[in-house]
């Protein structure tokens, strides 16, 4: 009995104790200030790409970037829309950015988008990357049953979520390795090595309803970035990996009052950067999805799904009834 007693304590002081270091950890993951400035090469001009950059999360990555001394390059499907964010970013970015903008439809031609992405950036001394580019439907109604994806749909969907995703990925990857085993690489030769911000959604870590094929697809590129980041970390040459993951976010294709779990695009962009350099393969950027994504796990692995589904679907209806009052105020 006393032996069972023993034991008793003991596990209960090991759950204590690891309870408090992971209540440690994200404190200290969350009020931690990032380190993307050791990119910055004070010898050359030093340029950030931004895929789907046009808006909402990208645009502010974008602003922030520019701010701390990166030139971008800017990239979204429309050419219009991209010149009117190129002046936005340029008139609230230090006097001597530059800001380059590529407009290629990616669901359509998600080789031929890479390769105008790679074609901007020869030349150039690129150390970061934020593939930021998804898409969850073709059309305006973002969330639908499963079945009534259409073919189309799917294939867009993958074009850009994985196969221009991928293949941008690669290339850009196989640049700074170059630069960083002193191999130059198409305008290299300063500091070696980059940075790889792979964007993310809740939804590929935790799957949602009337999001089957978007959810899917983010999954694919979490993995991707989370085994690409072991890679990096094996290879060496300074080359770091970073799975951003994102929950809900005010953007202007998600308008809405900013709140807890819900905060201003700029927000969540100052805090992705903030966590560069923190050591993990994955994070979320803003402390208040993070709590949900650590929260939800808890539970799920405690109470099972049926704890979170009622949750995640009147999530959904909410979205899907805000959707539908978007389309007939047009």
């Amino acid at each position: 009995m006393e032996a069972l007693k023993t034991t008793a304590l003991a596990v209960g002081a090991l759950s204590l104790a690891s309870t408090a270091y992971n209540v440690l950890g994200f404190i200290r993951l969350h009020t931690r200030r990032g380190n993307v400035t050791k990119y910055l090469d004070p010898t050359q001009e030093t340029w950030a790409i931004v895929t789907g950059a046009s808006d909402g999360f990208g645009f502010a990555l974008a602003q922030e970037l520019a701010s701390l001394g990166f030139n971008i390059i800017l990239h979204s499907r429309s050419a219009d829309k991209l010149a009117a964010k190129r002046q936005a970013l340029l008139s609230s970015a230090p006097p001597d950015a530059k800001v380059e903008i590529v407009a290629a439809d990616a669901s359509l031609d998600p080789l031929g988008g890479a390769d105008k992405i790679l074609a901007a950036a020869e030349g150039k001394h690129v150390a970061v990357l934020v593939n930021n580019l998804a898409m969850a439907s073709v059309t305006q109604d973002t969330f639908r049953a499963f079945e009534a994806t259409t073919a189309e749909e799917i294939e867009r969907c993958a074009n850009m979520n994985v196969v221009f995703h991928t293949r941008v990925f690669s290339a850009v990857m196989a640049r700074f390795r170059a630069w960083g085993s002193g191999g130059g690489g198409g305008g290299g030769g300063g500091s070696g090595g980059g940075l790889v911000m792979s964007i993310g959604s809740l939804g590929g870590v935790m799957g949602m309803p009337y999001l089957g094929v978007y959810c899917a697809l983010k999954a694919y590129q979490r993995i991707l970035a989370m085994s690409l980041a072991f890679e990096a970390r094996a290879v060496g040459g300074g080359v770091e990996v970073l799975c951003v993951e994102l929950g809900e976010t005010v953007t202007a294709g998600n308008p809405g009052e900013e709140s807890l779990m819900m905060p201003s695009a700029s927000k969540v962009a100052r805090a992705a950067l903030d966590k560069v350099g923190c050591g993990k393969r994955e994070v979320c950027a803003f402390w208040g999805h993070g709590l949900v994504m650590s929260l939800s796990g808890w539970i799920v692995s405690w109470f099972g799904d049926g704890a979170v589904e009622g949750s995640l679907e009147a999530s959904m209806k909410s979205y899907m009834e805000k959707q539908e009052r978007a389309k007939k105020a047009q």
